[in-house]
């Protein structure tokens, strides 16, 4: 068929040769002999142009100085057989779409490496004018040929073309700017052999496949300063590609691998570093759906990983009390959000089957790997019902019985290439008959492993990371009817980032109810309700294994006290200290208030292990080394420690300010959005002024001795349930962030507002404040939601009011050693 458009002239150019498509869109190449210059022409028929169309040139206009940006040139309207359409004209680059270098299976590890790094530099220039590109995928990624007048000709450029319609993640169909970028290099790594590169190139492989993405998609704003910021991405990148990193024998370090991604597939590493305590474990392990939650870095992830089948194989019993009564399989969530970076509520329909049919080929995956390991030990077991079983949903693979031969790979192989085509491409295939959409899927394949396999344990399903908006609300709406389906084989044990990041919806929209549908454990709380030493010996485990990786440190039999010695005043002192009181301990006068010693360090901890870890990796590179060769009791200084504690809340609250609306649908980049993580630090530093009020003013009618009112806690009184609004959204943030955490015993709390909440230990030093868990600062339902809203003006009504130490209320700690 005749093209239309080739042979028009556009301008001072005459069209040549067609050169791609888009969803709404074709483009041509146009040329100018007078000049012997080519332009790109983008032609969208005037009845299929979208509102906000002219964004897209806006949007490049801003970043016309930007390189890797394919420049704007011209558009207007042109008829062309009686049609009309709009024309956009760009600069020509010869070359190819990353889309199509990755089907020609042309792709290799370099490419990979500049794409990257292009796109965080854009992404850079993008969030310095404050836009999205918001159409990022492999087609809008041009891999320009290499230019003989060049010196270096084999060098390829990487340009970024068609930004999006969108101006902002305001909009709500547009793909996200770093899940686009995540999508586009995983599409790139499935399309390399990882097996045919060089040792640098595998370290490199492996860093992009396990953990850059962690990075690269993270959205709590308090986990560091790289978060959604592309220029200390970009930092981050580089430093793992040092050579010195990657090729040199590493020196182990104190700090190292503080999330479990980071360890990979290193088992020496994990046999060294994993520790078999961690809070409720017997909650965890117990035969019931459940729903972990905690602050990031809380250690779900390494947890959940070491008690997998696969992880057994490997390294032998992970040492954890009930780990052997199941078998367990893992999953990172982060792999269907790479899969489905959107999906619109009026979608959910569309997609339900295809989601479907990808988690549970995502799980097929990870037991079929769990076999290959076992088959390989001495455990001799029969795998010839496999083909059968997968024959009842792809009876065209397993026709014949030559395909019990190498039953395994055959079958990874097929699931591989049937996970492929469900990832989401231009949109969802509803009218598809996807194969694996049965709801009880996962349950009847468990079973037939039992049968055949002769295991008599459940198994036991960790799905990490299952968090909004990484994974959002209509995806989890999905799977919510699979995860939370009651089952005596199968269990779902799932690590949320908060019990505010998971959308409570079960199979026809049922609300699901904590105690019924799922258990909920949050490590935040279970740490405030621990005992000081049940805390001392979780931390202690931990730390002894990192301080035996210190070339100084090791081999010396050291524990944490002797590197930080006892803590010297109690929380009563402190506060009269801060008060400016002069007190004697050990026939001393103290003059001022310090936090250091190993109990401090315990206090300080409101689950978030790499914290703590980072806190004392820190101390030890800051003393100095014939310090650190003593014998002393106390190795590092009290100076030290009390710097390190303070600065580490500051670092926090300067995190926090760059906190997003963890309610809004989609990453926003206005003016608007832009102040809520202000607002938050505008919530903890008026319940600073509040508490140093107390403390400085009141005393606690709880003890015979009347010491100074020590309030960390905040105690609502006529709790009605029902936030809205701003409130509502600032109230999430609270919990979402870490800022306080929440005692929901006997309650349940999905989505409701309890009445305790504790301030984050790592506040506590910054904020010249005791750690006592007695007193609280006593609020009444309103006055709650109007230090939410209006802080600032909350905390000076408060101090005016004057209030009445009497009105103290007792908490639970009534035994509490002060």
């Amino acid at each position: 068929m005749e093209d239309i458009f080739i042979g028009k002239q556009i301008g001072l150019y005459i069209i040549k040769e067609h050169i791609g498509d888009g969803c709404i869109g074709c483009v041509y190449r146009g040329y100018r002999e007078d000049i012997d210059e080519s332009r790109a022409l983008k032609f969208i028929k005037k009845e299929n142009l979208r509102s906000g169309w002219e964004n897209e040139i806006s949007k490049v206009t801003k970043l016309r100085t930007t390189q890797g940006v394919v420049r704007y040139h011209t558009h207007n309207f042109e008829t062309i057989e009686g049609e009309d359409y709009l024309y956009i004209s760009w600069d020509y680059i010869p070359g190819e779409s990353l889309k199509e270098i990755i089907n020609k299976q042309q792709i290799n590890m370099p490419i990979v490496q500049d794409v990257l790094e292009k796109v965080l530099e854009v992404l850079h220039a993008c969030k310095y004018v404050g836009i999205d590109h918001a159409d990022l995928h492999s087609g809008n990624i041009i891999i320009e040929r290499s230019n003989p007048l060049s010196l270096n000709p084999e060098q390829r450029k990487v340009w970024i073309t068609d930004f999006g319609y969108a101006t902002a993640a305001g909009d709500v169909d547009i793909l996200d700017d770093f899940k686009g970028l995540n999508r586009i290099i995983q599409q790139c790594l499935r399309a390399i052999n990882f097996h045919e590169l060089d040792g640098r190139e595998k370290c490199l492989y492996s860093t992009l496949k396990n953990q850059f993405p962690k990075l690269l998609i993270e959205s709590n704003s308090v986990t560091g300063d790289y978060v959604r910021n592309p220029k200390n991405l970009l930092l981050k990148w580089k430093e793992s590609c040092e050579e010195s990193k990657i090729t040199q024998e590493y020196k182990k370090n104190i700090g190292d691998y503080l999330a479990a991604e980071h360890i990979g597939e290193r088992y020496d590493e994990w046999k060294t570093l994993f520790v078999p305590k961690f809070l409720t474990v017997d909650d965890l392990l117990s035969k019931n759906i459940c729903v972990l939650t905690g602050l990031r870095g809380c250690g779900k992830t390494m947890i959940f990983r070491r008690l997998t089948g696969l992880f057994n194989e490997h390294l032998g019993p992970s040492g954890v009390p009930g780990a052997d009564s199941f078998i367990g399989f893992y999953l990172n969530a982060r792999n269907i959000a790479e899969a489905f970076p959107w999906l619109p509520d009026d979608h959910e329909r569309d997609a339900r089957n295809q989601v479907i049919n990808f988690f549970h080929l995502s799980w097929c995956l990870e037991i079929i790997d769990w076999l290959r390991e076992v088959v390989k030990g001495a455990n001799i077991i029969n795998l010839e019902w496999l083909p059968g079983f997968f024959g009842r949903y792809y009876p065209e693979h397993f026709n014949t019985t030559e395909n019990t031969i190498n039953i395994l790979g055959h079958i990874t192989s097929l699931l591989n290439a049937e996970l492929e085509k469900s990832r989401l491409q231009s949109k969802y295939k509803s009218e598809k008959m996807w194969e694996l959409t049965d709801i009880t899927f996962l349950e009847k394949f468990c079973r037939e492993i039992a049968k055949y396999c002769r295991i008599d344990k459940p198994f036991y399903f960790f799905l990490d990371d299952y968090s909004t908006p990484l994974v959002t609300s209509a995806t989890q709406r999905i799977l919510n009817p699979l995860v939370f389906r009651r089952s005596s084989i199968v269990f779902f044990k799932v690590a949320t980032e908060s019990v505010e990041s998971f959308e409570p919806t079960g199979l026809n929209g049922k609300i699901l109810e904590e105690e019924d549908d799922y258990f909920l454990i949050d490590f935040a709380t279970q740490v405030m309700l621990k005992s000081d030493g049940e805390i001392k010996d979780i931390l202690s485990s931990i730390l002894k294994r990192r301080i035996e990786r210190h070339s100084t440190l090791a081999n010396r039999n050291l524990e944490l006290e002797n590197l930080l010695g006892p803590t010297v005043l109690n929380n009563v002192q402190r506060s009269q200290l801060i008060r400016g009181e002069k007190i004697e301990v050990n026939k001393k006068v103290v003059s001022k208030e310090i936090y250091q010693g190993s109990t401090v360090f315990y206090n300080i901890w409101s689950s978030d292990i790499r914290e703590v870890i980072s806190l004392f990796a820190e101390m030890i590179s800051m003393e100095e080394d014939e310090k650190l060769k003593s014998r002393d009791d106390k190795i590092i200084s009290d100076d030290i420690q009390d710097t390190i504690f303070r600065d580490a809340g500051g670092k926090f609250l300067s995190l926090l300010e760059a906190a997003t609306n963890p309610s809004s649908r989609n990453y926003v980049s206005n003016e608007e959005e832009r102040s809520f993580g202000n607002h938050m630090v505008e919530i903890a530093r008026a319940f600073q002024e509040i508490a140093s009020f107390d403390l400085k003013n009141k005393t606690s009618k709880n003890v015979n001795t009347n010491p100074p009112k020590q309030a960390r806690r905040i105690e609502i009184t006529g709790v009605t349930n029902e936030l809205t609004g701003k409130v509502k959204d600032y109230y999430r943030g609270l919990i979402r962030y870490g800022l306080f955490i929440r005692d929901n015993r006997g309650k349940s709390v999905r989505g409701k507002v309890v009445p305790r909440h504790y301030l984050r230990g790592l506040l506590i030093p910054y904020f010249r404040l005791s750690f006592s868990k007695r007193d609280s600062i006593t609020l009444k339902w309103e006055e709650f939601c109007e230090l939410l809203e209006n802080p600032s003006i909350f905390k000076e009504e408060y101090k005016k009011q004057n209030r009445k130490t009497e009105d103290i209320s007792i908490g639970l700690w009534d035994g509490e050693n002060e």
